[in-house]
C-alpha cells in the first residue's frame, strides 16, 4: 500500500510529562501540499517502487471544488501504472470537499471544540459569519462574492487564530485533529465523505454471513 503523509515510520522519543501529543513527521515532505494533477504525478513516481505487498491502495485528496468524477478517474488511472509484474490493487479514493478541514468542521465537538474549548466556540461563530455552514461544510463555495478564490482551511485557521490567540497550523494541527474525528459524525454531514466511508468499510470489513 502507498504510504500516506503523517504515517509514523520511525521510533519516536517518549513525550515529556504534560506535553501535547506529537504529530508524526511527514515521511514525504516533498509532496506536502500536492493535490489533483500534482498529487497524481507524485503518486506515479512512488508507484515505481511498488513491491506488491498490499492489495488495497487508499488515496485521499482535497477536491477544491473540481469535478469529483474526473478526479476519481485521474487517480484510478494512476493506480494502473504500477510495475506490470504486479496485480493492480483495489483502489479506494476519498475526496475531501472542498478540503479536509471540512471533516474537522463537521465533527466540531470531537475536534476543534474539544481542543480549544470556549475560544473554539467563538471561532465557530466567526466561521459561520464568514459563510461556512458547520452543519453542511461541503457546501462551502470556492469563490467569494467578488469571484476571488476562497479556501475553507484559511478561514478556519484565521478564525481560530483570531479568537484563541494562537497560531493554528494546517500542516501540524489539522493532521493531529483528524485522528480525533468520529467518521459517523462526519458522514452524517458530508456526502462525499459518506460515500468514501461506506466504500472503505465495505472493502475492509470482514464479510459476514
Amino acid at each position: 500500500m502507498l504510504k500516506t503523509p503523517y504515517l509514523k515510520t520511525e521510533r519516536e522519543r517518549p513525550p515529556r510529562p504534560n506535553s501535547p501529543p506529537r504529530t508524526p513527521k511527514n515521511p514525504y515532505p516533498q509532496y506536502a501540499g500536492h493535490s489533483g494533477d500534482s498529487l497524481a504525478k507524485s503518486l506515479t513516481e512512488e508507484l515505481k517502487k511498488w513491491d506488491g505487498s498490499a492489495d488495497v491502495m487508499l488515496i485521499i485528496d482535497d477536491l477544491d471544488c473540481y469535478d469529483a468524477e474526473k478526479r476519481k478517474e485521474l487517480f484510478a488511472s494512476v493506480a494502473k501504472k504500477i510495475p506490470p509484474q504486479y496485480i493492480v490493487p483495489t483502489v479506494i479514493i476519498g475526496l475531501a470537499a472542498p478540503e479536509v478541514e471540512a471533516w474537522l468542521i463537521a465533527d466540531w465537538d470531537d475536534t476543534i471544540g474539544n481542543r480549544f474549548s470556549i475560544c473554539g466556540l467563538e471561532a465557530r461563530r466567526l466561521l459561520e459569519q464568514r459563510g461556512v455552514q458547520v452543519e453542511q461544510p461541503e457546501d462551502f463555495p470556492c469563490r467569494d462574492e467578488n469571484g476571488q478564490s476562497a479556501k475553507i482551511s484559511v478561514l478556519l485557521q484565521d478564525s481560530i487564530n483570531t479568537k484563541c490567540n494562537i497560531r493554528y497550523s494546517k500542516g501540524k494541527d489539522t493532521p493531529d485533529l483528524l485522528l480525533q474525528i468520529n467518521p459517523n459524525n462526519v458522514a452524517a454531514k458530508c456526502p462525499h465523505f459518506r460515500e468514501f466511508w461506506r466504500e472503505l468499510k465495505r472493502r475492509l470489513e470482514p464479510a459476514t454471513t
